[in-house]
């Protein structure tokens, strides 16, 4: 599957937009639409693997629940550099 950086920034966007200090459950909190449950779940995957975003799984007895509590400090700097290349 290709890295899809227009996910990636509505990933980020989106965790950062987030209010609830317990993080996000539901990965539907992140469909735009545009992309698969499949594609999500990669890009959170692999954004929690580069630390963009603080990921945690937990066990629960239907199976395992991704939360997404908090952008890092580089998911943060690399949410102003996309913001930074869209408005240039």
């Amino acid at each position: 599957m290709k890295r899809d950086m227009d996910l990636v920034r509505h990933i980020l966007q989106t965790v950062e937009d987030t209010t609830n200090t317990r993080g996000i459950v539901h990965i539907d909190q992140f469909n735009d639409g545009h992309h698969s449950t499949e594609q999500i779940r990669y890009h959170l995957d692999m954004m929690g693997q580069a630390d963009l975003i603080a990921v945690e799984y937990i066990d629960m007895r239907h199976g395992a629940v991704l939360r997404v509590r908090a952008l890092t400090w580089q998911g943060h700097n690399l949410l102003d550099d996309l913001r930074s290349k869209e408005s240039s």
